[in-house]
């Protein structure tokens, strides 16, 4: 038997045996899980690895089949599937971040909005009667098409919010989420002022105190943030059920491949 022929031999037993050479295309950072393209047409999902190796997109690894599971052993040292394709994985943070607040005149329904620069919150507090306090806010981003190559392919957008440590409330609190148009906020009108049409609310899961977690952006507001129809993300809510306060930035984490 020549080399070619105990190369091919190898392969063959290790494709019965259930272990796959292929590239990592997804990171779920909340699951804990790989999406892991072995070149059959379909990809693997829901992949574990095993620490101490730290998985980033684009790597070429070593995947085995453990009872009715799949698990990265590591990182390969050498990609042999060719020139393929290159992958990079960014953060793009918010240009701009506004609060809001306002007022509200129970009696009335009616209320005066005041914008300030800082992290958004939602939801309906506490006042003195006959007033309560109504929260709500948004960011605006970089235009993504700006921070995106040419011709790449985009694997996953994830948006990222961590909710406050010291919120006031230690239950699961959902953020409703909305795509808005502006690049600016001016005068005392309310967050729902600017949202665009068709872009909300989507409530992708709760967060407790303290807590990150990421969702993929649906496939329509990416779109929609890469042609410049949307330029950020809001929240708010007039629930008190739904009162929280997040923390930081509201990043969006892009992977993207072209070709190497």
């Amino acid at each position: 038997m020549d080399l070619a022929q105990g190369v091919r031999a190898a392969v063959a037993r290790g494709r019965q045996s259930g272990s796959y050479l292929g590239t990592v295309t997804t990171i779920d950072a909340t699951a804990l899980a790989l999406t892991v393209d072995i070149g059959t047409g379909t990809l693997l999902t829901g992949v574990r690895w095993i620490t101490p190796y730290t998985p980033t997109v684009g790597d070429f690894v070593t995947v085995l089949r453990a009872g009715t599971s799949w698990v990265v052993l590591g990182k390969l040292s050498k990609d042999l599937t060719g020139s393929g394709r290159r992958y990079t994985t960014i953060a793009v943070t918010p240009t701009a971040s506004w609060g809001a607040m306002a007022y509200w005149y129970t009696a009335t329904e009616t209320s005066a909005w005041s914008w300030s620069v800082g992290p958004m919150s939602q939801g309906h507090t506490g006042g003195a009667p006959p007033y309560a306090q109504v929260w709500g806010g948004l960011v605006v981003y970089p235009p993504l098409a700006g921070v995106i190559p040419s011709g790449a392919t985009i694997e996953s957008a994830r948006l990222t919010l961590t909710r406050d440590w010291d919120d006031d409330v230690p239950s699961p609190r959902a953020p409703r989420i909305y795509g808005h148009a502006t690049t600016s906020v001016t005068g005392t009108s309310g967050p729902s002022t600017y949202w665009a049409p068709g872009y909300g609310p989507w409530s992708p899961g709760g967060l407790v105190q303290g807590e990150t977690a990421s969702w993929d952006l649906p496939s329509s507001w990416l779109t929609a943030l890469l042609s410049g129809a949307l330029r950020g993300i809001g929240i708010w809510s007039q629930a008190p059920a739904d009162a929280l306060r997040l923390a930081g930035a509201a990043p969006i984490t892009i992977s993207y491949s072209e070709p190497a």
